[in-house]
């Protein structure tokens, strides 16, 4: 949203199972994100959150803020979309959440972006993977 409202202050955006749509994501996806719970959140997630801070009170009150705003979300109009100016890759798993073809279509909108979709499930869209980290350096060199 902040390159919809700001693009004076966005220059270049890398962006992992975006989504723009309710229907951009898997079938389902909206009822299961009603009944997840915070022993659901990944082992990882929830360690580089409690090193921020340890008080996990905070971390369960972060999850259950996270969880809202993923069952409360309203669809983006595509024209707002289309309004980004900034360079932006796009990447996605082949089994994300975020279904390919949803980000094949927001690649579609912006003007100005690149798409890496790779195979795996969500969250193999991170700095861990070697793929990723190559297409961070493209986009660097793109956005120059």
């Amino acid at each position: 949203m902040l390159a919809i409202h700001h693009p004076e202050i966005v220059h270049k955006m890398v962006v992992a199972s975006a989504v723009y749509k309710r229907s951009g994501l898997i079938p389902g996806f909206f009822d299961m994100m009603k009944k997840t719970t915070i022993s659901q959140m990944p082992p990882e997630l929830k360690a580089a959150i409690l090193k921020v801070n340890p008080d996990t009170t905070k971390l369960q009150l972060m999850f259950e803020k996270d969880r809202a705003r993923m069952v409360d979300f309203k669809d983006i109009k595509e024209e707002d979309i289309k309004s980004i100016s900034a360079p932006t890759l796009i990447v996605n798993a082949d089994k994300d959440v975020v279904r390919p073809e949803h980000a094949i279509e927001l690649y579609r909108l912006i003007p100005n972006a690149h798409l890496a979709i790779f195979p795996g499930i969500h969250g193999n869209t991170s700095e861990k993977s070697p793929q990723f980290n190559l297409n961070l350096r493209h986009i660097n060199m793109i956005c120059q």
